[in-house]
């Protein structure tokens, strides 16, 4: 079955055209006070003052196509360029809206059904969030990693990436039925981090340099 067959196996070679790549689509959370309105949290503790307190969480769709690579540089690249497009769109802006609408006209439950239906047709959803740069303490305890998750959304795949310090924490929320060795994927990711760290350090530091 699909769904059994290891990463690797599933990939489409780099000479294959483009209507054979593997495409999918992933949602990415998105606050809006923190990508569009850049609001200061100074103004916003100052007396009487009318700035909105609260997130604005919105999302948006990120296309992304599953091959084999010569550079692994390409991968990022790829990555950047479609979320700057992302960010320069109105896309997260638009979704708030009509959804804020929708909630305002028709109450929760089409909201609810609306965004159900817009998770279930996407292929996964992915958060990277960077974490504090020193360690921290939690009520006297030390903190050793953070590692997010969530659960109860129709999708198959959840990928969290937490930075802490000097570490990385790769968290997955799967769906067995349609990914059976979830521990394999997150190795395959694992492999594919060191890969582009490789080149990163190779770059900076080519060998031929004295």
């Amino acid at each position: 079955r699909q769904g059994e067959l290891s990463i690797e196996e599933r990939l489409i070679g780099k000479d294959a055209r483009d209507d054979e790549l593997i495409k999918g689509s992933a949602g990415s959370k998105v606050d809006l006070y923190n990508c569009y309105v850049k609001q200061a949290l100074a103004d916003m503790m100052e007396k009487e003052s009318k700035v909105k307190w609260g997130n604005r969480i919105s999302f948006v769709l990120l296309p992304f196509t599953i091959a084999i690579r010569d550079d692994p540089f390409l991968y990022i690249r790829d990555a950047k360029a479609v979320m700057d497009r992302k960010k320069l769109s109105y896309e997260a802006i638009c979704t708030f809206r009509y959804a804020h609408l929708v909630f305002k006209l028709f109450g929760l439950k089409p909201v609810a059904a609306l965004t159900h239906k817009i998770v279930s047709n996407t292929t996964l959803a992915f958060s990277n969030v960077v974490g504090p740069q020193e360690e921290i303490s939690l009520y006297g305890h030390p903190v050793t990693y953070i590692a997010p998750t969530v659960y109860g959304h129709p999708l198959a795949l959840t990928l969290h990436f937490q930075s802490y310090c000097d570490k990385l924490t790769i968290s997955m929320a799967v769906d067995e039925d349609v990914i059976p060795d979830p521990h394999r994927l997150c190795n395959d990711l694992e492999e594919s981090i060191n890969i582009i760290k490789a080149a990163v350090l190779k770059t900076a530091f080519p060998k031929n340099v004295v």
